[in-house]
């Protein structure tokens, strides 16, 4: 079990690369894909027009407040739908019947598929950032450099996230029961062990996700005073109902206190601007763990 690649294994790679790509582009799910990135920056664009609103007047930080805010959920989705299976397909389909009988390594099969997922989903997350760059320059008149960082972190989430898409990938028989496996584990699982956990978890996966968002300042700040706002006017309204002589209204007051006090209420909290570098690490080291526990299971699988 050697992870030592020769100079033609090189030449592999990029075949399997290439014929990955090719026949992701042309299956259902990439176009699925890409139609999901294009209704929901349709949505965003034009639903403020249905309100009543528009885009006119808004800052930069509301913008990207609306177009990256679910960008994570999206990645994740994307993620789900093409690497989850990956590598069950070989099996599934009995391609690697025929893969596997030529001279061609399993290693440079699973590092072909890697970078095959990661460009086309990258490509399809490129095409939603384009878009929101348009909407940035028409409405605001420029763009932060920030949205660049943005979308460098939202690859290192792809790489991630995918690394344990591929885990699940490797280890299943199904890829449909890949798909809805995986978007349980990055969805549901794996943000509720961080909620349970205390202190700082920056070390999660999610947790470093959303850096995605978080490293663009207009949006922390735009976000963070909207929090502010929200907790002053809450505060007033409690301390209006501790006037009150009601024992139950006093009560109500009281609780609602201990609520802001002890910050029961998860979305209540001021976000700070992360640590990048140490994000970013955390993000590579999620993928290439992820990817290690795959690259084994894929090269002792058999039929």
């Amino acid at each position: 079990m050697s992870f030592y690649i020769e100079a033609s294994d090189f030449k592999q790679v990029y075949v399997v690369t290439k014929n990955e790509i090719i026949k992701s582009v042309r299956g259902k799910k990439f176009i699925v894909s890409l139609a999901v990135i294009l209704l929901i920056f349709m949505l965003i664009t034009v639903l403020p027009y249905a309100t009543g609103g528009g885009w006119s007047g808004k800052t930069s930080g509301d913008m990207l407040s609306s177009y990256l805010s679910n960008i994570s959920m999206v990645s994740l989705l994307i993620v789900a739908l093409l690497s989850s299976v990956a590598l069950v397909s070989e099996f599934e389909e009995r391609t690697a019947l025929i893969l596997f009988t030529r001279p061609i390594k399993r290693t440079s099969i699973f590092l072909g598929k890697i970078i095959s997922c990661v460009l086309i989903e990258g490509f399809i997350l490129a095409v939603y950032y384009i878009l929101t760059t348009v909407m940035l320059v028409a409405f605001t008149g420029g763009v932060s450099v920030e949205l660049l960082t943005s979308f460098g972190f939202c690859i290192l989430y792809l790489f991630a996230a995918s690394g344990i898409a591929f885990v699940i990938s490797a280890f299943i028989k199904k890829g449909s029961v890949g798909t809805i496996i995986t978007l349980l584990v990055l969805i549901m699982v794996i943000p509720i062990v961080t909620q349970m956990m205390s202190g700082d978890t920056w070390f999660m996966l999610n947790t470093a996700g959303n850096t995605i968002i978080t490293c663009v300042p207009d949006y922390v700040n735009s976000y963070n005073k909207e929090i502010l706002t929200w907790m002053s006017s809450m505060q007033s309204a409690i301390d209006y109902l501790l006037t009150s002589a009601d024992p139950k209204i006093l009560d109500v007051a009281k609780f609602m206190q201990r609520m802001v006090d002890t910050q029961m209420f998860g979305f209540m909290k001021i976000i700070e601007i992360p640590n990048l570098a140490r994000e970013a690490g955390v993000l590579i080291l999620w993928g290439v763990a992820a990817y290690f526990v795959a690259w084994i299971k894929f090269i002792r699988k058999e039929f």
